[in-house]
């Protein structure tokens, strides 16, 4: 097992000195641990962390980009939703009612 992940003189994981994907697969299929070290932050720690750090003007500047973000997203599918429904309504208008169902009585 590796103790820990290679890394490059600028910190970054040397991929060349990983072990190669069949060695993970491997050691899955006959039931040993990962040849990698266990990450030293997980998920549940990063949750933490932006949970501390989204409070005050931090979370009002997100909350506030993130509204932007999505009423200018809906604002877009709302315009091409209106595109459709105006194509398929005026395009039904222009064609000549035919004897199958026009709607109009005897």
């Amino acid at each position: 097992m590796m103790e820990a992940l290679p890394l490059t003189p600028n910190g970054k994981a040397d991929r060349q000195a990983l072990p190669a994907p069949n060695t993970f697969y491997a050691a899955f299929l006959s039931g040993k641990p990962s040849p990698l070290p266990e990450p030293v932050i997980q998920y549940a720690d990063y949750g933490i962390w932006q949970r501390e750090w989204l409070q005050g003007e931090a979370l009002d500047k997100q909350v506030s980009y993130w509204r932007q973000q999505l009423l200018h997203g809906f604002n877009d599918i709302a315009a091409q939703l209106c595109r459709r429904i105006y194509v398929r309504t005026s395009s039904s208008k222009n064609k000549e009612p035919d004897s199958r169902g026009s709607g109009a009585g005897p």
